[in-house]
């Protein structure tokens, strides 16, 4: 069996809200393929999302993702597994490629051979 329900029509001026909030996220997932060089939407989409959920809203005074957690997003190496200690040393792609390699094998201490970035 199947019942329908009529959802409430909604506002005018609400309807235009969204109707933006949509031209937007079309906008900035089509930059994003074109940034990208690539036709995967699907994956576009969750990059989109951070965006805007990351951004913000003078509404609001915050990011949707600090009203909903309390703190701003972590991202780039400050949000990985890696010690701040390990962090400093590195200073070319190759020292991290070799960080990551010999934690993928268990060696946890710090490579002799990187040298100490200075201030």
């Amino acid at each position: 069996m199947c019942k329908i329900v009529n959802g409430k029509p909604r506002l005018p001026a609400s309807q235009g809200c969204v109707e933006r909030l949509n031209q937007d996220v079309e906008a900035m997932l089509r930059a994003w393929l074109i940034d990208n060089i690539t036709k995967n939407w699907a994956l576009g989409c969750y990059f989109v999302q951070f965006q805007k959920n990351s951004s913000f809203y003078r509404t609001i005074k915050r990011s949707p993702f600090k009203a909903l957690f309390g703190s701003e997003p972590i991202i780039g190496f400050q949000s990985s597994h890696i010690s701040k200690g390990l962090l400093e040393k590195l200073v070319i792609k190759e020292d991290l490629d070799l960080l990551l390699n010999q934690q993928d094998h268990g060696i946890t201490s710090i490579p002799e051979d990187l040298p100490v970035i200075s201030p």
